[in-house]
């Protein structure tokens, strides 16, 4: 056999034995292991570098909502101290109007006999109602509360087949823009008070105005207002309108 055709391990088996392949095989399968754990530990490294990169990231954005739901409470807290005060005057002056009615008819004066008793008598009436008009807009929050989050699907659903290129690569940060005019929309209609919109929606992050537009028109073509009654339907589209209205009041990028 000529020594060309003698494998190269031959020699090794027989000037070192058995022992000396052996060792050859072992050593290149330890420099491979040790080579692929070195790329592992590397791996991981940059993984890990990575993680602690996105921790970060989601401490900021964690902290930035945190911020921005507490200017909301403390925005809404006020608006509720100011709701409770004008009430508590409202009926403090019912129940003097009440009391100087009483004093008047005793001594004849009534509504038919005096025009101004008569206007005080339709503003006490006002007064009365006021209870039933809360439980209306509040009854229309309640039902934009239940609605919102099929709504908020749909709209976006909507929307991007309208303005695909408008939404392309920023559905979720729309999905969250729209999912703010949603809670403008509840907590102005069951506090029946337009509240400040910039602290809802401080900047779009879709730059054309127009899908935003889109979507509560889409909402209001809907008519979907459930087993509202009318007074109610009326709070609902009072509110609805206004967040239209703010939204076509927006500059156009």
């Amino acid at each position: 056999m000529a020594s060309a055709d003698i494998p190269g391990w031959m020699p090794l088996l027989f000037s070192g034995g058995l022992i000396g392949l052996a060792t050859f095989f072992v050593k290149q399968i330890t420099d491979q292991k040790d080579a692929s754990i070195t790329s592992l530990k590397d791996q991981v490294s940059s993984q890990d570098k990575q993680i602690s990169s996105l921790e970060r990231l989601q401490q900021k954005e964690i902290q930035n909502i945190k911020s921005s739901c507490e200017s909301r409470l403390s925005t809404l807290q006020r608006e509720n101290e100011r709701l409770k005060d004008e009430l508590q005057e409202v009926a403090n002056f019912q129940n003097l109007l009440e009391i100087n009615l009483t004093d008047l008819r005793k001594q004849g004066i009534t509504g038919e006999t005096n025009p101004n008793i008569r206007e005080i008598l339709k503003s006490l009436q006002l007064l009365k109602n006021y209870a039933t008009t809360e439980a209306d807009h509040r009854a229309a929050a309640r039902w934009i509360r239940i609605r919102k989050d099929s709504w908020l699907n749909e709209i976006v659903d909507y929307v991007s087949d309208k303005h695909p290129e408008e939404l392309k690569d920023k559905r979720d940060k729309f999905t969250h823009d729209i999912s703010e005019c949603l809670t403008w929309f509840y907590d102005s209609t069951f506090y029946n008070v337009p509240h400040q919109f910039s602290y809802y929606l401080s900047k779009p992050s879709v730059d054309s105005i127009f899908p935003y537009r889109s979507s509560f028109k889409y909402l209001k073509q809907k008519d979907d207002v459930g087993e509202l009654n009318s007074a109610e339907t009326e709070f609902f589209y009072q509110y609805l309108d206004i967040l239209i209205q703010f939204l076509q009041d927006q500059p156009i990028s």
